[in-house]
């Protein structure tokens, strides 16, 4: 079950950080490598050979991309040496499979990870470079879950803002289409018809399923009755509410793997002979714990000095806050911001993130540096940096798995591949 680790990921802003991947050792190139292998062209490189061997692409007519939501290669690797796993263990060490790591995108966050899947772009280009951020076009805090203001106000879609008009970018479904090649997506049942659903499966059929045993009934039988190339996602997102509510460490996470582990080594694959399908099994992203007991938290209200530099409130998620600067007030903004902090997290320019490469390999757009802002806070360890809007309650976030960060447990996450010959 040995995995094989790229030498060395790079190492971010602090030693105890992981910068993202973006020339073939990231979540980022698992789309280019599904565009390229069907003949098509993407600014991104496809997955390097070091964590998709070559033998496993050739006289691949189809490729099956489950993702997992929250399933850390960490927490994997962790599930494997415990005995939680035992299917996924045995798929890895079969002849025909291999199991790599990979980096997360930055953040390390659902929204921005499933837009890079969905179009193929790093977040510097889709321009999804958070799940909050200030979008200067609207004029608001977006929320892109909601896909509304964070604040207040009604859905986007409801004030007539089209999800596939907003992110500007073709889907990898609908260029595949145009090529011929059809796709499917399997998905959760409630998810059909979101915003984030039209901006990322915009030219897919939609299968939709409620529970993980439909979802591996209605995956399989699209395999089964896939007749030529196609390209099939599947996405699987319990793992990370449970994680949120009770950890990496808990027991309802270890049944929630365990669960896993059945379905997808007994329920979808127990039998299943699919010649020329590769299977790829990977994760967004990990989770790191901080239970709002430990009180590892910093509050920006408590810092008025700080905040009264700001021309927008703090947005971003917990585990990467961005700040949004007055003009001229930039220097003063990033030493309040360092005295504020310390040890507990990194501060970053706009500027360094770009030359760190955390949104993508290159330059950001316009659109990308103005959701930005001019300040990027990173918690180090199992930190976290909140705020709240004034008639709101200081209460933390309940939630005890968290991620969004550079931590190595939120940003290293496997990838599966087994071929189903």
């Amino acid at each position: 079950m040995e995995a094989t680790v790229p030498a060395p990921f790079r190492t971010g802003p602090s030693p105890d950080t992981v910068l993202p991947e973006y020339e073939g050792f990231g979540f980022s190139n698992i789309a280019p490598t599904v565009l390229r292998h069907f003949g098509l062209s993407s600014s991104l490189p496809p997955l390097s050979p070091e964590v998709l061997p070559a033998e496993l692409l050739d006289g691949a007519e189809r490729i099956v991309a489950l993702l997992v939501d929250a399933l850390g290669y960490r927490q994997l690797a962790g599930a494997m040496e415990r005995g939680l796993a035992p299917r996924l263990r045995e798929l890895a060490r079969r002849p025909g499979s291999h199991l790599g790591v990979l980096t997360s995108t930055f953040p390390s966050t659902t929204p921005t990870a499933l837009t890079t899947l969905g179009t193929g772009l790093p977040p510097s280009e889709h321009g999804v470079i958070n799940q909050i951020f200030y979008d200067p076009s609207l004029g608001t805090i977006v929320d892109t879950l909601r896909f509304a203001p964070w604040y207040a106000g009604r859905p986007l879609e409801q004030e007539g803002l089209e999800p596939a008009g907003w992110i500007g970018r073709p889907s990898v479904y609908e260029r595949l289409r145009e090529a011929g090649v059809p796709s499917s997506v399997v998905n959760h049942s409630h998810l059909l018809g979101t915003s984030l659903s039209k901006i990322n499966h915009r030219g897919a059929e939609y299968v939709g399923f409620r529970a993980v045993s439909d979802m591996c009934a209605n995956l399989r039988a699209v395999i089964e009755a896939t007749d030529g190339p196609e390209y099939v996602h599947a996405y699987w997102g319990t793992l990370d509410t449970l994680a949120h509510q009770y950890g990496t460490a808990s027991a309802q996470h270890d049944a929630e793997v365990r669960v896993l582990d059945h379905a997808i080594g007994d329920l979808l694959l127990g039998g299943l002979r699919s010649p020329g399908t590769l299977l790829l099994i990977f994760a967004d992203h990990g989770q790191v714990d901080s239970p709002p007991e430990r009180g590892r938290r910093v509050w920006l209200n408590d810092y008025p000095e700080l905040m009264g530099l700001l021309s927008a409130p703090p947005a971003g998620l917990w585990r990467a806050t961005i700040l949004y600067v007055r003009p001229g007030c930039e220097r003063e903004a990033r030493e309040r911001a360092e005295e504020v902090l310390g040890e507990r997290a990194n501060v970053l320019t706009t500027d360094e993130t770009e030359r760190l490469g955390l949104y993508g390999p290159g330059s950001l757009t316009d659109l990308a540096r103005q959701r930005a802002g001019q300040l990027l806070l990173v918690p180090r360890e199992d930190w976290m940096i909140e705020h709240y809007y004034p008639g709101e309650q200081r209460v933390p976030s309940p939630k005890v798995g968290q991620h969004a960060g550079l931590g190595p447990e939120e940003m290293l996450v496997p990838l599966l591949a087994v071929r189903l010959d």
